[in-house]
């Protein structure tokens, strides 16, 4: 008999455990600890105790439902699971049906309409650089489990999101035309970042130093930016030897609809040398393909050496 009940201190042991046999039997093997989700979850000042349900079979705990409001809205009105795992049990497309059921149910009572499941680039859950695919992709489409869950549920998928690596060790900085004009006319600088400073987003990124690069030509004028989230010092959540390419763009008012500029291609292939310097092992970008823009970014990726590793959605559903 499946028991659901809030969350408890004593259950951190589990929820790893849980954590990494759900992502077994999605594909990728993560080797996620406790303290890691404690770093990345527990401990943020946002996280309340009553919003995350797990579930015992037999007196174990086999899975969690983590559900955060949007810090927007007062009183809330929308609500998102941002992290949901069921590991090795007796019948996991029973357990998992039973557990997002009550997630749903707890929420309808709290008067929210508005249901997501699934955390994506952008979102302040303080998910970002877990493993896999640092959290921010959505359901994964190999998670066959939750996908046929939410659209069995009526939930239809939102916010593509595709996830891509590079493999540093290896890394050839790329040469062309317009890039070897820019190293001859532009200088590009790193400008380590301070934490945003609204208390959501500087709670949901409090695991991570922010390094900005800029390229700017000979007057001043800056043209395009590459930042980058590295694991800070003492933090556990990320991996080290991980960078994740946040973001990328230009400061000149170059549109990107159609195409990449190429300072914006040189903030990125520009910065990463440095990055082999200081012994980052691999690179990871995430694109949200309902852009634009995300076709000639995904290009740019690719061409830099960059290859397809995931995709994924967000899932909504109002209730």
């Amino acid at each position: 008999m499946a028991l659901i009940r809030p969350f408890q201190n004593s259950d951190t042991n589990r929820l790893a455990v849980a954590w990494r046999e759900h992502w077994q039997t999605v594909g990728p093997i993560v080797s996620t600890t406790s303290a890691q989700l404690e770093q990345a979850i527990l401990d943020k000042p946002f996280f309340e105790f009553d919003h995350m349900l797990v579930i015992e079979e037999e007196g174990q705990l086999v899975g969690f439902s983590h559900l955060q409001t949007d810090p927007s809205d007062d009183p809330p009105i929308r609500a998102r699971i941002a992290s949901f795992c069921v590991g090795q049990c007796a019948d996991r497309r029973a357990s998992a049906a039973a557990l997002l059921q009550a997630s749903i149910d707890l929420s309808a009572k709290a008067g929210i309409r508005e249901f997501e499941v699934g955390t994506v680039l952008g979102d302040l859950s303080g998910l970002v650089g877990l493993e896999p695919y640092s959290g921010v992709i959505g359901i994964p489409d190999s998670d066959h489990l939750m996908v046929e869950l939410l659209t069995a549920d009526g939930f239809e998928p939102r916010t593509p999101m595709i996830a891509m690596e590079l493999d540093l060790t290896s890394f050839r900085a790329p040469v062309d035309r317009e890039l070897l004009l820019l190293r001859r006319m532009a200088t590009i600088d790193e400008r380590p970042q301070q934490l945003p400073t609204e208390w959501r987003a500087a709670c949901a990124h409090s695991h991570f130093d922010i390094t900005e690069f800029v390229v700017s030509n000979r007057t001043g004028q800056e043209l395009a930016s590459a930042t980058f989230y590295l694991s800070d010092r003492d933090a556990l959540v990320m991996d080290r030897g991980l960078l994740y390419l946040a973001n990328f763009d230009s400061l000149s008012g170059n549109p990107l609809d159609v195409d990449l500029a190429a300072e914006v291609r040189y903030a990125v292939a520009g910065s990463l040398p440095s990055m082999v310097q200081r012994r980052f092992h691999t690179v990871r970008a995430i694109i949200n393909s309902e852009k634009p823009s995300a076709p000639a970014r995904i290009d740019f990726l690719t061409r830099l050496g960059f290859h397809h590793v995931a995709t994924g959605s967000a899932y909504h559903r109002t209730l």
